[in-house]
């Protein structure tokens, strides 16, 4: 429709219609090139697109490792510290009763 205005606008104005027709009908296309360091390259948007995904994530991948082991290292740090805390506050006799006990219960349990 807005071609159609405009055409009409030209000739009105005195514009030959075969001017105003080759102008419309003239295509312009455009071809995207990647530029680095200066020079054309040939990768495109989804390459690009694709090895950022990838990238991110070897990144997140990389944090959970991280996180897993740092986790890892405060549950670790957590057992031995309850375990000297009721090594400190029971008796011998009580911890070995409750090993005791523990032991078989989890062997019951199983069964």
């Amino acid at each position: 429709m807005n071609r159609l205005i405009v055409k009409v606008r030209l000739e009105e104005r005195g514009v030959n219609p075969a001017v105003v027709d080759w102008a419309q009908n003239l295509r312009v296309t455009l071809d995207q090139k990647k530029i680095a360091r200066g020079h054309v390259t040939s990768e495109s948007a989804g390459q690009s697109f694709a090895l950022a995904y990838v990238m991110a994530i070897l990144l997140f991948m990389a944090i959970l490792l991280y996180g897993v082991n740092v986790m890892s290292s405060v549950w670790k740090k957590k057992t031995t510290r309850i375990v000297e805390v009721l090594v400190s506050s029971l008796k011998p006799f009580q911890l070995m009763l409750g090993k005791v006990a523990g032991a078989g219960a989890c062997r019951f349990s199983s069964s």
